[in-house]
């Protein structure tokens, strides 16, 4: 049985958006001050750092690499794309089909061409379909920062795993597009992964657990399910939040281990 390990919580953090518009999803009173990210290219009107639904959280091997956020809105579709630049999140991985969801969510990147998202410039540059997932590769710019170079993203979408289902239908398509997050990162050091689902919690929180384990696998040769919930939930408690999201991560370490010919490949 898990015990679920928080953070201090934080007393009167508001829960609406800019705009006054409310979160969805999870109150900031579940994760301490130094987990989230601010935004340094999103100010207040004071000149303080920005606010996002946001939480850093641990791979096996690196503190902070990944970020864990909710679905943009209308009113959010700035801070999320300065959340990617701020952290330099080459890799934005979606754990959702948007034409699934009410309207609440929007589109936030170009489907065709480019978009502009307040001071930021999205250009799509390619699309491929893959087996249950499609990746796209995205320039980000900053027109407030002209003289940096444009942000390569590689932008995964997870497609087959419908919003009423609790439960991916194939296991296998998540530790493959864990593979492909993986394979990308390789290629940028200091890079950080941002993940997210509608509610910022439910689907990202089985992604990262399994981003945990399968680094465990790949640098020690085995596999500590409940080591890489706990590690999550000291971030935020929603993350992994019952024993059917807990029995599908043990159903993800399987599935990547049986990805091995032979126990033999993790020595």
């Amino acid at each position: 049985m898990l015990t679920p390990i928080t953070c201090k919580e934080s007393p009167g953090a508001s829960v609406q958006g800019k705009d006054g518009s409310p979160f969805l999803s999870l109150p900031l009173a579940s994760t301490a001050d130094s987990c989230r990210p601010i935004l340094m290219s999103s100010l207040n009107a004071d000149g303080s750092p920005g606010y996002i639904n946001a939480v850093f959280a641990d791979t096996y091997t690196e503190e902070d690499r990944l970020i864990i956020t909710q679905l943009p809105f209308l009113a959010t579709l700035v801070d999320f794309w300065a959340l990617v630049w701020d952290y330099t999140c080459t890799s934005v991985v979606v754990l959702n089909q948007l034409q699934e969801l009410d309207q609440t969510y929007v589109e936030f990147w170009p489907t065709q061409g480019e978009a502009i998202y307040g001071r930021f410039h999205v250009q799509l540059i390619s699309e491929e379909p893959g087996a249950g997932f499609t990746v796209r590769t995205l320039a980000l710019t900053n027109k407030q920062q002209p003289k940096k170079s444009a942000l390569k993203v590689q932008f995964c979408q997870l497609e087959d795993w419908p919003m009423q289902q609790r439960l991916p239908p194939c296991p296998a398509t998540i530790i493959s597009l864990l593979g492909k997050v993986e394979t990308h990162q390789r290629q940028s050091k200091d890079a950080h992964i941002l993940v997210t689902c509608w509610d910022g919690a439910s689907r990202s929180g089985i992604f990262c657990a399994a981003s945990f384990f399968c680094e465990q696998i790949q640098s020690e040769g085995l596999v500590d399910v409940s080591q890489a919930v706990r590690m999550l939930k000291r971030r935020r408690r929603q993350l992994v939040k019952d024993v059917e999201q807990y029995r599908l991560c043990y159903e993800l370490a399987l599935s990547y281990l049986n990805s091995f010919e032979t126990y033999g490949n993790f020595k």
